[in-house]
C-alpha cells in the first residue's frame, strides 16, 4: 500500500498538474489482520471493523472523500510513468465519462500502446469517476459476493455514462492469488454463477446480452463436449463441489487436464447461477445464451476514439 501511494503522489506532481494539496488520499482498512500505518498525517485512514469486501470499502472511501472526482485503485494495482494527465483530464472536463488505465500483469512486455476505447464495463483495480453520478447510482452494490464492478458498470451505461480505457496510461495488476490452480478455477466459477443475479438486477430480459454474458456465461452454459455438461451436473451438489475443490490444490500437470477441470467448474458455475434464478428469468435467460451462440459475439470494446477526445 505504501509503495502505490509514493506511485500515484509522484503521479499527481509531475504529470497530472495538479498542486499536491489538491489531492486526497483516503485508505480504507477493510479489516485486516495488521492495521495499516502510514508515515503521514495527511492520509485519511478508515478501519472498518468488520469485513465489507471490495463493494462495501470502496464505498466507504467514497462517502469519505471530498473532491469532484474518485480514483479507486486496489491495493495490488501498481501504476506506471506517463500518460496519467491526459487520462485524469478526459474525465475532469466530461464528468459524464469514466475512464482507466491499461491494466497489464506483471509479466507483461509488450509494446506501449496509446489508444482511446470505449468500453462495455470497467474493472475497479484502477477507476477514475465523477463523484456526483456515483452518488446517483448509489455506489457498488454491497449485496454482490463478486463481480461488483462488472454490474456497476452497466448501472452507470445505462444511466448514460461513457465507459473508457486509455491505454496511454498503464497500471500492473500484481495479483498473488493469479499463482494458484484452485484458487483461480473458484474464483473464475464464482464470477460465472454470480452473472444471473447480476444480469437480473441490471434489466437483462430488457437488454441486450453482454460480451462477457455471452463469451463467458453462455460459453459456459451450453458447452459443446457432452462430458463437461454431464459432469457439471454431478457437481452441483455443494458436498461435491467441495471435494471437487479440495481436489484442485494439487494442480495438474498436464494442460489438457487443466483446461478439463477447468471447464467442468465454468460449466457447474453456468448451471448453479442459473438455477439460483425465478423459473421464468431461467427460460429468458437460456433462451438469450441459445441465440447469442448463434450470432457473432460481441466485444468488450465497442469502439475506438479519436484521439483528441480525450483532451
Amino acid at each position: 500500500m505504501r509503495r502505490v501511494i509514493q506511485l500515484l503522489e509522484e503521479i499527481v506532481v509531475a504529470e497530472s498538474g495538479w498542486l499536491r494539496d489538491e489531492v486526497e488520499f483516503v485508505v480504507v482498512d477493510d479489516a485486516s489482520t495488521s492495521p495499516i500505518a502510514l508515515p503521514s498525517p495527511d492520509y485519511v485512514i478508515h478501519r472498518l471493523t468488520a469485513p465489507a469486501a471490495r463493494a462495501g470499502a470502496r464505498n466507504a472511501g467514497a462517502a469519505l472523500a471530498q473532491g469532484d472526482l474518485l480514483a479507486f485503485v486496489d491495493d495490488d494495482t501498481i501504476p506506471v510513468t506517463g500518460g496519467w494527465r491526459a487520462l485524469f483530464g478526459a474525465v475532469r472536463n466530461h464528468p459524464k465519462r469514466w475512464i482507466s488505465p491499461w491494466i497489464v500483469p506483471p509479466e507483461w512486455d509488450g509494446a506501449r500502446a496509446d489508444q482511446l476505447l470505449e468500453m462495455q464495463a470497467l474493472a475497479t483495480n484502477f477507476l477514475v469517476v465523477d463523484s456526483s453520478t456515483v452518488r446517483e447510482l448509489g455506489g457498488f452494490d454491497e449485496e454482490l459476493h463478486c463481480l461488483e464492478d462488472y454490474e456497476f458498470s452497466l448501472r452507470a451505461r445505462a444511466a448514460g455514462v461513457q465507459l473508457l480505457m486509455y491505454t496511454g496510461a498503464t497500471a500492473i495488476h500484481d495479483d498473488p492469488k493469479a499463482a494458484s490452480f484452485q484458487v483461480d478455477t473458484i474464483r473464475f466459477h464464482d464470477w460465472i454463477r454470480e452473472t444471473p443475479r447480476v444480469w437480473l438486477r441490471t434489466g437483462g430480459p430488457t437488454r441486450e446480452l453482454s460480451s462477457w454474458e455471452v463469451t463467458t456465461f453462455g460459453a459456459a452454459l451450453y458447452s459443446r463436449v457432452v462430458l463437461v455438461r454431464f459432469l457439471a451436473w454431478g457437481l452441483l451438489p455443494d458436498v461435491i463441489w467441495r471435494a471437487f475443490t479440495a481436489s484442485l490444490a494439487h494442480t495438474p500437470r498436464r494442460p489438457k487436464l487443466r483446461r478439463a477441470l477447468n471447464a467442468i467448474a465454468r460449466a457447474r458455475a453456468a448451471r448453479a447461477g442459473l438455477r439460483s434464478l425465478p423459473q421464468p428469468q431461467q427460460r429468458i435467460l437460456a433462451q438469450q445464451c441459445a441465440a447469442a451462440s448463434r450470432r457473432p459475439a460481441p466485444h468488450r470494446q465497442i469502439a475506438v476514439l479519436p484521439r483528441p477526445e480525450i483532451q
